[in-house]
């Protein structure tokens, strides 16, 4: 039997305990809490969001008679009072247990030796596949983490912010997920990770993990060590202390580094049992993203050591390292399969010869800004990047203009453009020459907004009999001042499809005139940080292709206009508590506007919807 609950559905928990057939309950995580005596379903097979309590039928015990479960996520569990109630839960006679996930809450400040004897006792069977254990704040690991305790783990999630000593995982055979975050205890990794002094540990392991990691510093292996042979994505974030890592195998597929103190990109070795180690056998597009790195001041040895491996990379970022003064002349002529390339908030980058003949023609992405000396290189590439279907320029400083239309004209398949920041630019160049472009993003360009408040006012050039369409054909315009529609060739679109305008603090009022030319085509309106917006025009109705309307912190507004027929879904957030009141189902006064709409929202809570979505 398998019983689904809505979360609006309350009154059908009571007596779900006497379904002792149930083998699935799908139930919302604040129905599942209220749930009493769930031991009595035998025939349970998952049993999710189960928060112990220090009343009866919600004890850990319940867990007791439950001997069908695959799936097992346990919160709550400071809640249970002894290491004797631990053991009634029989997790270590669980056979059919796969999945099992222990929780503590957080901000709690008993001793860790209270922890430390629960856990213990909360061994589960050898059978288990995956185990995550999450707000524990033990010092020490229990007693049955070892090899020959789970020898069927495939994967790992630990979140232990007093754990002082890794287990030795290194020893777990079929390992191939570990993800480690919040270990703010951690200051070294040794041969007692690896489980042995040889360093040669976690044969298969592919996907490694290490967030929010304050204290570590030494990441350590023996010299002739080689583990993680299979390993295929790695990524390290939070580590600041973090001053080197060990040598990584060829068979790295993802490396990402984010705010780190190391100084080098770790080296490679090559395993030679595996014959998967070589560039030409790649099956996975590499990727190595370095990201606030204020410690990182060369990427050569990187470079030019593992050419083998960097000649095959699909992807490369290298973002906010401050040291980073150069990389080295070879790099760019040795990407022969780069498709993604992202360089930003490098300021001390000094040129290093990218010519004409350089930079692959088939990258598909570029991204750059505040790289020092490179910025010019990498501009002055643009023509010659034909296959590029996204551009990002973020924080170009003294960039004045776009690229004119003789440059953007070779770009064909360019679809997605991003101008992040440039507060110099003054001008959209030769844009319209972007016969591709369908998603246009401008942010942040205080000098565009400048020249945008000095055009004539949206309809003037109708009224002189001097409007012409825009060539360009945007899907999704994405602005941050409604000023901006007032610029060439923004002000003369006809077939946008969606429109938002985002941290538009200013906004007072709607630029009907610019909807009103895209309404045969305007299909979703998204309007963020409206505090100043006190209305929607009455031309709200005129709309006639909008179907989606999104306002968030819209404080202003108490009214609403009519809409047109074809709105099907209607969101408002941080509204005024009176147009939340007027808005009610059947009894407020500007009900019978949005009868109609099948999906309203309209609340003053100031929520951020998925407003792409």
């Amino acid at each position: 039997m398998i019983w689904n609950i809505d979360k609006n559905s309350i009154t059908e928990i009571n007596g779900l305990s006497d379904l002792v057939n149930l083998r699935l309950l799908n139930v919302p995580h604040g129905l599942m809490t209220k749930i009493r005596w769930i031991g009595k379903l035998t025939s349970l097979q998952k049993l999710r969001n189960f928060h112990i309590r220090v009343e009866s039928g919600y004890k850990i015990g319940e867990l007791k008679d439950l001997a069908e479960l695959s799936e097992i996520d346990v919160g709550n569990l400071e809640n249970v009072r002894s290491s004797e109630e631990a053991v009634e839960s029989k997790l270590n006679e669980k056979e059919n247990l796969s999945s099992l996930s222990l929780n503590w809450s957080g901000g709690r400040s008993s001793a860790p030796e209270v922890d430390e004897q629960l856990l213990d006792n909360l061994r589960p069977h050898i059978n288990l596949q995956t185990l995550s254990i999450e707000g524990y704040i033990g010092v020490r690991y229990p007693c049955w983490m070892t090899d020959f305790c789970l020898p069927n783990l495939t994967s790992i999630h630990l979140r232990c912010s007093r754990l002082e000593q890794f287990p030795p995982l290194g020893q777990l055979a079929l390992l191939r997920n570990l993800c480690l975050s919040n270990m703010a205890a951690i200051k070294r990794v040794d041969w007692s990770v690896y489980g042995s002094a040889d360093g040669c540990a976690f044969p298969f392991l592919e996907e490694m993990k290490c967030f929010i990691m304050p204290a570590w510093e030494e990441w350590l292996t023996a010299a002739d060590g080689c583990p993680f042979p299979q390993l295929k994505i790695l990524k390290i974030t939070d580590c600041p202390n973090l001053r080197g890592m060990p040598t990584l195998p060829l068979s790295l597929r993802e490396l990402t580094i984010h705010n780190v103190g190391i100084t080098a990109i770790p080296a490679m070795y090559r395993d030679i049992s595996n014959d998967n180690n070589s560039a030409s056998s790649f099956e996975l597009a590499p990727s190595l993203c370095v990201e606030n790195s204020p410690s990182q001041s060369s990427i050569d040895g990187f470079l030019l050591q593992q050419q083998e491996y960097f000649q095959a990379l699909r992807i490369l970022s290298i973002e906010e390292c401050e040291r980073l003064v150069h990389l080295p002349p070879e790099w760019s002529a040795n990407l022969f399969s780069l498709e993604s390339l992202t360089i930003i908030k490098c300021p001390k980058l000094i040129t290093c010869g990218i010519q004409d003949s350089n930079l692959p023609s088939a990258i598909q992405s570029l991204s750059f800004g505040s790289c020092g000396g490179l910025y010019a290189s990498l501009l002055g590439r643009l023509p010659y990047l034909t296959s590029l279907t996204s551009l990002t320029l973020r924080k170009c400083a003294i960039t004045t203009s776009l690229p004119g239309a003789e440059v953007f004209a070779r770009l064909a398949s360019l679809s997605r453009l991003w101008i992040w920041y440039c507060r110099e630019l003054a001008s959209f160049g030769g844009i319209e020459a972007l016969a591709s472009l369908k998603y246009l993003s401008v942010v942040g360009c205080d000098k565009l907004i400048t020249v945008s408040l000095l055009q004539p006012p949206l309809g003037a050039d109708v009224s002189q009999g001097g409007a012409v369409a825009s060539s360009l054909r945007l899907d999704h315009l994405h602005i941050d001042r409604q000023s901006l529609l007032s610029m060439e060739p923004l002000r003369n679109l006809s077939s946008t499809r969606i429109l938002t305008l985002d941290g538009s603090s200013q906004l007072t009022s709607l630029p009907e005139q610019w909807l009103l030319q895209n309404r045969s085509s305007l299909q979703c309106l998204i309007i963020g940080n409206a505090d100043s917006l006190q209305s929607l025009p009455p031309s709200m109705t005129s709309l006639y292709s909008l179907q989606k309307l999104t306002l968030f912190g819209a404080p202003s507004i108490q009214s609403l206009p009519e809409f047109p027929a074809s709105l099907w879904s209607l969101k408002i957030g941080g509204c005024h508590p009176v147009l939340e009141e007027r808005c009610q189902k059947d009894t407020g006064l500007e009900w019978p506007k949005i009868a109609n709409i099948p999906h309203v929202t309209i609340t003053n809570e100031n929520e951020m919807w998925d407003t792409y979505g």
